[in-house]
């Protein structure tokens, strides 16, 4: 009987890889609509798990005081909590808007009114070297006011623009609102998620999936709680050091570091480096200023505060650490380097904890010693136990 499903599996394969590669635009198009169909849903639960973070935390700082606990009944607790949160939050985004916009509004302003006057300046200069100044003058047409009202319709544009930016707000809006019910309904939502689990699936199977589960909302845990704090630290310390040292677009600069703070390693390279090169556009000392003062503070933050605030939250060696985020930026751009470190590192625990068992099985042991990896070797019977241990 297997050896008659064979060929049929293998002729429904090439069919079925046929239909795809011969529609792939088809395809396409339907995930395209399918993925912008369930974004509200998928930035909704986004959205829950990142604000669970400091809602858990209130949580347990709200059960240490005895009289609340008894007082206070489990969802009206999920409800004070949320409302504290989301007002904090709040707050931060006010005092982040009311203190930095300004300044960077004033940035972009001097920055576009000094790239109309140096890309003329630098199109002549090429030209005299005899370069080729197609990208140039590219950026120069983009920067004309005059050339963009004359060659395109402004009724378009403002409305196809107008109407991104209400989509964009009505998928929030509405991601917003699937998070606060997910929120206030998070223990209804585990308890029958638990009983449909253990309903439908092996004991074995169940605890497996429980383990992933908790061992994925520890590790992003630990990552946002600890990023998001490391953020806000790093943008305002960067924002300062500059100010202080009269560097041009310090509100700028400093928010496109706190914001880059998520990508590690990439994220500084990224932010200094637009920075040194938007300042080097009006003035090459104070590029250079920039660049050595990024680089101290970048020093300070990686040698005191990062250790304390974030430290090795994910557990990923640094190269696997750009691996997660090559391939997370190739797949879903920068939101996909953000959540595929937390990810690579799950992943490494998970096979790491699965290659354990088996070599406990096998009673072999292979490790680290100074002079270098060594093994495999028997394990002795007295250290039987050690390996399981580990994996644990």
């Amino acid at each position: 009987m297997a050896k008659n499903k064979k060929p049929f599996l293998l002729v429904a394969f090439g069919v079925v890889l046929y239909v795809v590669l011969t529609h792939v635009g088809v395809i396409l198009s339907t995930l395209k609509a399918g993925v912008s169909l369930v974004l509200p849903l998928v930035v909704g639960f986004i959205l829950a798990f990142v604000l669970n973070v400091p809602m858990t935390m209130l949580e347990k700082q709200m059960n240490k005081i005895g009289f609340l606990n008894r007082k206070i009944g489990r969802s009206t607790k999920h409800l004070i909590c949320m409302i504290i949160t989301l007002c904090i939050i709040g707050l931060m985004v006010f005092l982040i808007v009311k203190l930095l916009v300004p300044e960077i509004q004033k940035s972009v302003i001097n920055l576009y009114d000094t790239l109309k006057v140096k890309m003329p300046q630098a199109i002549e200069f090429m030209k005299r070297k005899g370069l080729d100044t197609t990208l140039v003058e590219k950026v120069t047409n983009m920067l004309d006011i005059n050339t963009i009202t004359s060659a395109g319709n402004v009724v378009s544009f403002v409305f196809g623009f107008a109407t991104s930016i209400l989509n964009v707000i009505l998928t929030i809006f509405i991601g917003v609102v699937i998070a606060a019910y997910s929120l206030l309904e998070k223990d209804d939502i585990k308890l029958n998620f638990k009983k449909a689990l253990y309903g439908y699936c092996s004991r074995p199977v169940a605890d497996n999936i429980c383990f992933v589960s908790r061992l994925i909302k520890q590790t992003y845990y630990k990552f946002f709680s600890g990023q998001v704090i490391e953020s806000i630290i790093l943008g305002l310390f960067m924002f300062i050091s500059l100010s202080l040292f009269r560097i041009p677009y310090a509100g700028l600069i400093g928010l496109l570091t706190g914001a880059s703070a998520y990508i590690p390693y990439l994220g500084a390279f990224l932010s200094c480096g637009i920075g040194v090169a938007l300042l080097i556009i009006i003035d090459p000392g104070k590029a250079l200023l920039c660049l050595i003062v990024y680089q101290v503070v970048q020093f300070i933050e990686n040698q005191f505060i990062y250790p304390h605030v974030v430290g090795s939250s994910v557990g990923l060696s640094a190269l696997w650490t750009l691996v997660a985020v090559v391939v997370g930026g190739s797949l879903f751009g920068v939101v996909g380097m953000i959540f595929f470190i937390p990810l690579m590192s799950v992943c490494a625990e998970l096979m790491g904890k699965s290659a354990n068992k088996k070599l406990e099985k096998k009673k072999l042991r292979i490790e680290l010693r100074p002079e270098g990896v060594v093994g495999p070797y028997d394990l002795p019977e007295d250290r039987a136990g050690e390996v399981e241990k580990t994996a644990k």
